[in-house]
Parts: structure tokens; C-alpha cells; sequence
């Protein structure tokens, strides 16, 4: 990716020299971004926050909004892989809460939720507002396939589990679907599950 940024501004700058007089749109700083990534997978928060916002400033006004929610986006993903959901949570509450249709970002919230020990709000959230699964990512259903498990709605997750394997032959969806079928008393669905696993 940084290669693919790197090569777009040689091309933008190799434009300027053969094109004069034409104005090309401004770039972000990729470099602050990258830094401030950087800094996030090393646990350095305040330089990471420093560099997002110089990379955010760097934006046109016009499109500042926008490329401010992809930069929030990649922080909490960050945050969540650094075992910090508290701050995902905060980051991404505002977009989600205003309805996102980003459910990318729906399901980084969800997991924040489930990690922080939260699962009541992130299965009301997932009742009330995700109710098109075909839109939501495969992690981000098994997420919601576990937090049921783990809270003993064996039918909620055995649905969110079903609807989920045909698009991802995932061992751990089957393991927590053969699990919710056996609470739910199919003990012979249960066990065909668990011979495909082993």
C-alpha cells in the first residue's frame, strides 16, 4: 500500500514537470499517517495522535470529514489488535451511534464492546440496527456468533453461525455452531459439525 502511494505521488510530481500551469488536488501527508500508524503498533499513542492530526490537517476542507473517518477507522482496528477496545470504543461510538452504514466500522464497535465486557449493548446494537447480515463482514458476524454463545442464546448464535459458514469454512464459526446445536438438544447436527473440524 505505501508503495502504491509512494508511486501516485512520482506520478502527480512527473506531471507537474511535463504539464505545467496544471494544478493537481492536494495530497494527504502519507507520511504522517504512516508515522502515526507506526507509532499506534508500538504503543505510543500521544505521537500517533500527534501525526494523524498533522496527516488529517494535510487534507482539503472539502474532503476532510471523509479521510478524518478513515483515519479513525484504522486507529481503532489499531486499538482493538493492541488489546485497548476502551479506546476503540470512544473513536468509533460517534459515527456508529450517528448510523454508519459502514459495517466495517459496525463491527470494529461491536468487538470494542464485546472486549470490554459489554455484550448486552453490542447484541442490542446488532438487534436494533444490523438486520441485513448479507452487508456485514464475516468477522464482524462470527464476533456476534461468539457473543451469543458466550451468553448462552445457543439459538441466536446457531443462526448467526449458519448464515455465516457458507462464506467462510471457518473452523471456529463450526466449533461455536456445533456447541450451540448441542445446548439446543441436535446433538447429531452438533456432531457432524464437529467431524468436519477434526
Amino acid at each position: 500500500m505505501r508503495w502504491k502511494r509512494r508511486r501516485a505521488a512520482l506520478l502527480s510530481f512527473a506531471c507537474v514537470l511535463w504539464a505545467p500551469g496544471i494544478v493537481l488536488a492536494a495530497q494527504p501527508d502519507w507520511a504522517a499517517y504512516d508515522a502515526g500508524v507506526a507509532a499506534l503498533e508500538r504503543h505510543d499513542d500521544v505521537t500517533a495522535e500527534a501525526c494523524f492530526d498533522r496527516a488529517v490537517a494535510s487534507v482539503p476542507e472539502d474532503e476532510r470529514a471523509q479521510f478524518r473517518f478513515d483515519v479513525d477507522a484504522k486507529r481503532a482496528a489499531l486499538y482493538i489488535k493492541n488489546g485497548e477496545p476502551e479506546r476503540a470504543e470512544t473513536i468509533l461510538a460517534p459515527y456508529v451511534l450517528a448510523g454508519t452504514d459502514n459495517m466495517r466500522v459496525v463491527s470494529d464497535y461491536l468487538i470494542a464492546l464485546r472486549m470490554e465486557g459489554k455484550p448486552k449493548e453490542a447484541m442490542a446494537y446488532f438487534e436494533a440496527h444490523c438486520t441485513d447480515w448479507s452487508k456485514m463482514p464475516v468477522y464482524g458476524l462470527q464476533n456476534m456468533g461468539d457473543v451469543y454463545l458466550r451468553q448462552g442464546k445457543w439459538r441466536q448464535a446457531h443462526e448467526v453461525y449458519a448464515y455465516t459458514l457458507p462464506q467462510s469454512d471457518n473452523d471456529f464459526v463450526r466449533m461455536g455452531d456445533a456447541y450451540a446445536l448441542a445446548n439446543l438438544g441436535q446433538k447429531e447436527e452438533a456432531l457432524a459439525q464437529y467431524k468436519l473440524v477434526v
